[in-house]
């Protein structure tokens, strides 16, 4: 029996066995689905199994959240159900492919603004505990110590929309 023979069979019970599967495929964390009756799913099932640390539906599939060891657990689960293993394929060719949807519009618009502001958050908080400073110790805030510490808070505000473009490339 190998490492994740028994997860792969769990899952493969929970999802309604071979014939509820048309096609099997993965990312960085998920073992992605596309089944033939959504109705043959546990999720609550699913979500119990040893190893699995969430399931949900999206873009059209059934996704089985594993973490990073998923591309083990795909090609065990690809041999069990008969599946040719494919290469990884990126996100972004998945999201290309996605129709678009009202229904999601939203999510989309959130994941991209908490994908572009998330990474700043730790620079946000300096500034604001820096900025916090010489608002305590000396009202004025233009001499020494102080006035410094208000000049870097400052910059860092400044620069704030530069560091959101560039998060903002990144993700794209």
């Amino acid at each position: 029996m190998t490492k994740y023979e028994q997860l792969c069979k769990e899952i493969l019970e929970q999802v309604g066995g071979r014939e509820n599967i048309s096609f099997v495929t993965h990312c960085m964390t998920r073992l992605r689905m596309n089944v033939k009756d959504q109705g043959r799913i546990d999720q609550e099932q699913i979500k119990k199994i040893k190893g699995v640390l969430g399931c949900q539906f999206s873009g059209g599939q059934f996704q089985v959240i594993i973490g990073q060891h998923v591309d083990e657990v795909y090609h065990e689960f690809a041999e069990m159900t008969g599946f040719q293993t494919e290469e990884k394929e990126e996100e972004k060719a998945e999201a290309a492919k996605e129709k678009f949807s009202w229904k999601e519009f939203p999510n989309k618009i959130m994941d991209a603004v908490s994908g572009c502001v998330t990474p700043i958050l730790p620079i946000i908080t300096a500034t604001g505990i820096i900025k916090l400073i010489p608002a305590y110790a000396d009202p004025s805030g233009r001499v020494g110590f102080y006035g410094t510490n208000d000049f870097c808070g400052k910059c860092r505000i400044l620069l704030f929309p530069s560091l959101c473009c560039l998060v903002c490339i990144e993700k794209v």
